[in-house]
């Protein structure tokens, strides 16, 4: 058998730990529409509908 000497030095296990935090940050912005398809469910709300327009000024004098 023969013996393997390796190590992580601190620059290869900054760089691990930044991979994986960035995943883990990464995730619920991959998955939003779901994550808030979900809250909403459980809030008890609907599909979020645009307000209406609002209707145009008919006279545009000073008064």
């Amino acid at each position: 058998m023969d013996l393997v000497f390796a190590y992580l030095d601190p620059g290869s296990g900054s760089i691990i730990i930044q991979a994986v935090i960035a995943g883990i940050v990464a995730l619920p912005i991959l998955f939003r529409n779901r994550i808030s398809a979900v809250v909403r469910t459980l809030r008890g709300g609907r599909a979020a509908t645009p307000p209406p327009p609002s209707a145009p000024p008919t006279d545009d004098r000073p008064r």
